[in-house]
């Protein structure tokens, strides 16, 4: 980002004053709980989290044929899964959930249920490996779809 870039960036609040000192011909949309931000035919909706950043937030985006739900930095809670089931109420093609179960985040088991609380069709564990030796399989859904590592050498 910088004086020659014009994009959206949707910044939760803990984030969005340091982002806009970026520049450039951006636009800095604050995306707090409950904002919806719709560009090019694809919906952003922000979603509670529960985290010790009282401001973290998930996102759901809707792109008409496939909806996907990055939960961020989150533990199991009620009133994040009802955020979810209300913008998706027949479920989420995809839900990038954290299985690492440091930094008040769900493990492994949790992260599981929850994927079953919301009605995601496949599930994608993410946010282990790299403070951690946990290994991914240990998420238990029936559809996890389980990314290769990367190495330093990959990049």
């Amino acid at each position: 980002l910088g004086a020659d870039t014009h994009v959206t960036v949707l910044a939760a609040p803990n984030a969005w004053e340091r982002v806009r000192t970026l520049g450039g011909g951006n636009n800095y949309v604050l995306f707090d709980r409950f904002t919806e931000w719709t560009q090019n035919g694809v919906r952003f909706c922000a979603v509670k989290a529960e985290h010790s950043d009282r401001a973290a937030i998930g996102v759901i985006i809707d792109d008409g044929e496939k909806t996907y739900y990055i939960s961020g930095g989150t533990l199991y809670n009620f009133d994040v899964i009802d955020d979810v089931l209300d913008l998706a109420p027949s479920g989420v093609d995809y839900a990038f959930l954290p299985i690492s179960g440091r930094g008040n985040n769900m493990h492994a088991r949790d992260a599981a249920d929850f994927a079953y609380e919301i009605g995601a069709h496949s599930a994608i564990p993410v946010g282990y490996g790299l403070f951690d030796d946990i290994n991914p399989a240990e998420f238990d859904f029936e559809d996890a779809i389980i990314l290769e590592p990367y190495t330093k050498t990959d990049l």
